[in-house]
């Protein structure tokens, strides 16, 4: 089978998104004959493996993604999409809806990023030969919002590497010395992005205050205008809140180590890697009940309505009581470690190879 990867995420700076990509891109080289597709830049692809047949294009962005990439991949079998996006054209696209969040909460988003979601991306979805997504609950998304038969959505779940196992007590140190940091700190993830609900947390860090004292929440995260729009908080950060903006994986692995509890009171996700990656590093996390909160994470985190009280009432009966904090801990490491990377890259070989089969005896039948 010859497959196609379009390999715009390779240009892009990395998110969870991009970091899905590139892990199962990574294992799809050497189990088919992979062509990665790259859009002209000036940046250099980061996470390209070695020794990967690359075709560059001349064009940018959407125009080389809707117009030059068809034309570049005509020859393959299939072309795979890791993204959310892909082109009008072509009959066996294969792509992974990560979310269809701009669909249904477009207010989270800029409104050139929401618009192109609904017009495009819709219309784009729906021409696609197969869809892969996260969770049962974004299949269901994607069927509801998008139009889609049930029929050709795919769920395959990700991967929790590189944050599969606690990091070393020198990076530990690393970060705890780079930014000053106590021995307890609670973390989040996702700061600068509305649905990640991180003001919310401001109120649980008063109601903290009396019996933990100013215990300090490091917020990890930067907003993308053109994903977010310019729309800033008018909440007024707390001095015992750290805004630390984008980190390396070495430092995201240290805080997620180090830190006391992951807080991850997002509005929505498709997936919800964070907690993931936290039970990776053993730590516990608190968290809001969105779509696949439970389908993902089940018993290995602690689910709480966002309710401020609630949340402040769990997080201070962890944080005192160390026989069930470790329990939630170890129930996150066992959950993390039944998601994994090579799984996920079969599955997507699976269903590519099966648009590939389909698409080889529909040809043959005309």
């Amino acid at each position: 089978m010859r497959l196609g990867i379009n390999g715009r995420f390779y240009v892009a700076p990395a998110t969870g998104v991009q970091r899905v990509a590139r892990e199962i891109s990574a294992r799809l080289q050497g189990q088919a004959n992979v062509t990665v597709f790259l859009p002209a830049s000036d940046v250099p692809p980061a996470g390209l493996p070695e020794g990967a047949r690359v075709a560059r294009g001349k064009l940018r962005g959407h125009l080389w993604e809707q117009v030059e990439l068809p034309r570049s991949a005509a020859r393959c079998d299939v072309v795979l999409h890791l993204v959310n996006t892909c082109p009008l054209a072509g009959r066996t696209n294969v792509v992974m809806i990560h979310d269809v969040l701009p669909l249904s909460n477009p207010e989270w988003f800029s409104r050139p990023y929401a618009f192109w979601h609904r017009t495009v991306m819709r219309r784009a979805v729906r021409t696609a030969a197969h869809l892969i997504v996260p969770s049962r609950w974004s299949a269901d998304q994607v069927v509801h919002l998008a139009g889609v038969e049930e029929t050709r959505v795919t769920v395959v779940a990700q991967g929790a590497a590189p944050f599969d196992a606690p990091a070393s007590e020198e990076v530990m140190r690393g970060v705890r010395a780079r930014w000053d940091l106590p021995d307890r700190f609670l973390l989040t993830v996702g700061g600068g992005d509305p649905r990640k609900n991180v003001p919310f947390l401001y109120g649980v860090l008063d109601g903290l205050r009396d019996s933990l004292g100013e215990l300090p929440l490091v917020v990890v995260g930067r907003e993308s205008r053109v994903v977010h729009g310019t729309r800033a908080s008018e909440s007024v950060i707390p001095d015992s809140v750290r805004v630390l903006g984008r980190v390396s994986d070495r430092e995201l692995h240290g805080l997620y180590t180090a830190a006391s509890l992951l807080l991850f009171p997002s509005l929505g996700e498709g997936f919800g890697r964070p907690p993931l990656e936290a039970g990776g590093c053993a730590t516990p996390s608190v968290i809001a009940p969105y779509g696949p909160a439970e389908e993902v994470m089940g018993s290995g985190a602690a689910i709480v309505p966002l309710e401020q009280a609630a949340w402040t009432d769990t997080i201070r009966t962890l944080l005192g009581d160390q026989e069930r904090r470790e329990a939630l801990a170890e129930r996150a490491f066992t959950v993390s470690r039944g998601y994994r990377w090579s799984d996920a890259a079969r599955q997507v070989l699976e269903v590519c190879e099966a648009v590939a089969s389909e698409a080889a005896e529909g040809s043959e039948a005309s």
